[in-house]
């Protein structure tokens, strides 16, 4: 909401590895979207003090869901598609969700990958998520329609493609009121050293994502913030937070961050060519990735209105900050790590 989100100013833009120049959705689209998925939620029995997750994509119904569900009240959880059963689980079972939305596929270096039968092989579903009541399926990348047989999946979550999530038309999003002790979002640790931790996170989140798009990366009204990320990540919610707190649009890259979706093949600069085509402003990845870019010395795109990256993850090799002055001169390399 707000005076610097006007409804035909662009929101966020999805891109995956199939193709095309992204799918688009205005400030006054998603407006329109997350009103709805408020509504069927909220005839679900959605509200305050609630749990809602999702094996999600990147891209923009995944957004939509999560904005919905803590419009609410309700905390927001997700995992992405590529971890397995163990990863899903260890995480979303500890959250007890009563909605999970489930993305129909992905795709990852050039193979499509069924998430629906994936999860329906998952051999303990009945007791880890025996508290789901309401299962929704998203097309991938935001386009189009379910691709994949969504009756592979237990007929108890009461399954529904994302067309139909709906309850209530024509109506405006309203915001559920409460105090920073509320959770919104419950993300989790890495499960390196035992099984992941539970990190619960109240609406002051979102005051702090503004901060730090606003004075850490001086993201402005009108630009696009990409940060290459997937949904299991913080950096996730960081990206969203970030760019529409401050009237940004927020650049959904689910891929590889080094295969190109436009060539269909490997590129180590996969991710400065969607930066480049979708105009981006800030862009942010690993610290990994900006150090295999300096060791192949790879040439940038034009990148017109890049004036910042990040890097996070782990600290940024000097190598990385030598290589992007000569590629792209004047653009700071800022690391949060």
């Amino acid at each position: 909401e707000g005076p610097s989100k006007p409804a035909d100013a662009v929101a966020l833009i999805s891109h995956t590895e199939l193709g095309g120049e992204g799918a688009v959705v205005t400030y006054g689209e998603l407006r329109q979207r997350v009103a709805t998925v408020q509504a069927a939620l909220a005839s679900d029995g959605v509200g305050p003090g609630d749990r809602v997750a999702g094996i999600v994509a990147n891209d923009a119904g995944a957004a939509v869901a999560m904005l919905a569900a803590t419009s609410l009240g309700a905390s927001w959880s997700s995992v992405s598609p590529d971890f397995g059963e163990k990863g899903c689980l260890d995480r979303l079972a500890q959250v007890k969700p009563k909605v999970l939305f489930v993305s129909d596929r992905y795709s990852y270096r050039g193979k499509v990958h069924d998430i629906l039968g994936k999860v329906a092989s998952f051999s303990s579903l009945d007791t880890a998520l025996d508290s789901v009541e309401r299962c929704v399926v998203l097309p991938y990348g935001d386009v189009g329609g379910v691709e994949n047989d969504m009756l592979a999946l237990p007929a108890w979550w009461n399954v529904v493609p994302a067309e139909s999530y709906v309850a209530e038309s024509n109506r405006s999003v309203s915001y559920a009121r409460g105090g920073f002790d509320v959770p919104s979002y419950v993300m989790f640790s890495s499960g390196t050293t035992g099984a992941p931790k539970c990190i619960v996170q109240g609406p002051g989140v979102a005051l702090n994502h503004a901060k730090e798009g606003a004075l850490h990366m001086d993201v402005r009204s009108g630009e696009r913030v990409l940060w290459y990320t997937t949904t299991g990540w913080m950096m996730w919610n960081w990206l969203l937070g970030a760019a529409l707190t401050n009237g940004a649009g927020a650049v959904l890259w689910d891929s590889d961050a080094t295969y190109s979706g436009f060539s269909r093949s490997k590129s180590t600069d996969a991710l400065f060519e969607v930066a480049d085509r979708a105009g981006v402003h800030v862009l942010g990845g690993s610290a990994r990735y900006y150090g295999a870019c300096a060791a192949e010395e790879i040439e940038l795109p034009h990148l017109e209105n890049l004036k910042g990256v990040g890097s996070t993850g782990s600290p940024c090799p000097p190598s990385a900050y030598a290589w992007l002055e000569k590629a792209k001169p004047g653009v700071p390399l800022y690391s949060t790590s």
